[in-house]
Parts: structure tokens; sequence; C-alpha cells
């Protein structure tokens, strides 16, 4: 029986992250299924675990008490140090890969991820699962968040044209934090967005060939693009 266990909602993007992770180390993790819809979320016994109320949630049984861990990226980064066996992430001995690896991750959180995030909101979740209120998009959001992504965009692909990873010659977990947002923009929200940037369009089309995204696609975790 797995000793970790993560509470999830795998058709989020956050979660996906974790997901990904656990396909990509070979982790053995027992998942629990949290409903938003039946808020399930906001239990007690939820909020002790994350009180934000926000998925995905980690508890590791092998310990004692158990080990509980929120916050997607850095339950990527816990099941890789802890079980990883090196894969994923630089060794810590190995100070300026860790360093560069660290500036890839703190590129996707502050960088990428406030504009993707934002925009696959507002142009797919938002009037897919918010019809019966106001899910009308903002269309000056929208130019906005896609003028502020273009500008990302473009440094990826420089950085891309220097090494085949985010964070070097190295594939790593900060491969796998973009993916989730980049599947919704790439195959709904806006195919177009790689074009002329070959650097990154290939960085794509190399992550889609990855196990784990084959595997979480063909059970339909990112299926909602």
């Amino acid at each position: 029986m797995a000793s970790i266990k993560l509470f999830t909602d795998p058709s989020l993007p956050c979660p996906q992250r974790v997901h990904l992770a656990i396909h990509e180390l070979g982790i053995a993790v027992k998942i629990r299924e949290i409903s938003l819809k039946a808020e399930e979320h906001k239990s007690a016994e939820f909020l002790e675990m994350n009180p934000f109320g926000a998925l995905p949630c980690l508890k590791d049984y092998s310990f004692d008490p158990p080990f509980v861990l929120y916050e997607s990226r850095a339950i990527a980064r816990y099941l890789a140090l802890q079980y990883g066996k090196g894969r994923l992430m630089p060794s810590a001995s190995n100070l300026r890969a860790t360093a560069l690896f660290e500036q890839a991750a703190s590129t996707e959180l502050t960088s990428f991820d406030p504009a993707a995030n934002r925009l696959v909101f507002e142009e797919l979740f938002k009037p897919r699962f918010f019809a019966d209120g106001d899910g009308s998009v903002d269309k000056t959001l929208i130019e906005n968040l896609r003028s502020r992504l273009l500008v990302v965009l473009n440094i990826l692909d420089q950085i891309l044209g220097h090494h085949s990873y985010m964070a070097g010659e190295d594939y790593s977990l900060v491969d796998l934090f973009y993916v989730p947002y980049m599947h919704h923009l790439t195959t709904s929200v806006w195919p177009s967005a790689l074009e002329n940037r070959p650097h990154l369009k290939l960085w794509w089309e190399n992550m889609k060939l990855r196990p784990s995204y084959i595997e979480i696609t063909r059970r339909s975790l990112l299926g909602l693009g």
C-alpha cells in the first residue's frame, strides 16, 4: 500500500503538475479525488491540511505524524528530493546548476504563470464553467494578457536557443511546471502562440513526446483543451 496520498482534482492545472512529476518519478501514490463541486475542499478535515482550501495537498504516512504539504511546486520538489533518487532536480552539491534551476523555476512562477494562468481562465475556464453566472469574457483583459505573454514567450524562445530545457541541458521539474498551461494555450486558447518561436516550439514538441504527457493526456487529465 502506498504511504503517500495525494488529495487532488486531476482535471485542474495545478494538481496536474504533481501528477506529471509522480509519473516521471515512478512513485506509488494513492489518489484521493476532492470534489470542488461538492465543496469538499471547504470541509474542516481538508482545511486542517490546507487552510487555504486549495488543491493539491499531500500526506506522507511514512512519517509519524504524517507529513503534510500543499502547493503543487512544493509537492513536486519534495517528491523529487525525497523519492526521486537524483531525478528531475540538480544535486544540491552542484551550486551553479541549483541556482540555474531556481532561476528557471522563478521565471515560470513570476513571469509565465501570472499571464498564462489568467489568460486560460478568462478564455477557457470562465466561459465553460461559469456560464450559469457571468461567464462573459473580458476582451480588454485578454488583449493585455496576450501582450504580456508574448514578451515572456519571446524571452523563453531566446533562452531555449542556448540549451535544450528550461533550466539547462537536463530535463527537470521546471519543464513540467510549464506543461498544464502550455497545453491549454497551444490546444485551444491560443494555438498560434508558438509560431515564429522555433526553439520554444521544438521544446514543446519534445515535451509532448514524454511518456508522462502522453499518459496524462490519454487519461484525459489534460483533456480540457
